[in-house]
């Protein structure tokens, strides 16, 4: 039986949809492409250039790579999607202060040489950019949960993070009030966990979606670098463990 991270759509079926002249879907797959990748685009380049006008004209240049399909020769077989867009960003980013007269950021415009420069600030920006992004996300997908389900996963988690000193009693007291529902202090405590599960597999799917190969190395890998990987371990091992009963 085909494997649960082996079922997951990544970002580059979606690129090679967005770039098929023959699609009936190229237009889905474009918007999709931006929906994924624009956030994480612009708090890198805010970052990188602090400079809003900067940003509007490197995201305009950037949605027209879209439009236009450049982005058709984007190899898969190289790395991660973040990887992808890290390069094409800081070539982007390097352009721009060129036009400026500025010092160049880079010494090479060679692809594979400046994804394996030593980790800079700039790559940390831009990674700390697309761990944002995933994570804005992952909640958005959480709150969606909660909605669609009636169960307070979203509320329970957030009323944590937001109030890290309360008891778990006060914490029940404001999920009540948010929801309407009357909540216990053990209710919560047991919500609060699943809560915690649920967020971790939302993290995880998110990122397996922007590799290639899903495989569980890989997957753990990708999140090792964004500073994920302790949270989402056991998001991880549930995962392989769903693959292994599968097979």
């Amino acid at each position: 039986m085909e494997s649960r991270l082996s079922r997951i759509a990544t970002l580059w079926s979606v690129v090679r949809n967005a770039h098929d002249p023959e699609s009936a879907v190229a237009q889905q797959a474009q918007q999709k492409l931006w929906e994924q990748y624009s956030g994480a685009a612009r708090r890198y380049l805010g970052s990188a250039l602090r400079d809003d006008d900067a940003v509007d004209e490197i995201m305009q240049e950037l949605a027209l790579k879209l439009v236009r399909q450049e982005f058709r020769n984007a190899d898969a077989d190289k790395g991660s999607f973040r990887s992808f867009m890290k390069t094409v960003l800081f070539r982007m980013v390097a352009g721009y202060r060129r036009s400026q007269g500025r010092k160049k950021v880079f010494a090479t415009d060679d692809a594979d040489d400046l994804a394996d420069q030593p980790v800079d600030t700039g790559q940390q920006e831009f990674i700390h950019s697309w761990r944002e992004e995933v994570l804005t996300l992952a909640w958005i997908e959480l709150e969606e949960l909660e909605e669609e389900s009636g169960r307070p996963w979203n509320s329970v988690l957030r009323a944590r993070i937001d109030h890290p000193k309360l008891t778990s009693s006060q914490l029940a007291e404001i999920v009540t009030e948010r929801t309407g529902s009357r909540i216990s202090e053990s209710n919560y405590r047991v919500l609060l966990h699943r809560s915690r599960e649920k967020f971790a597999d939302l993290l995880v799917g998110r990122v397996a979606d922007t590799l290639q190969n899903a495989a569980p190395q890989q997957l753990q890998e990708e999140l090792a670098e964004l500073r994920l990987l302790e949270f989402c371990q056991p998001a991880v091992a549930r995962l392989t463990q769903t693959d292994s009963n599968a097979d």
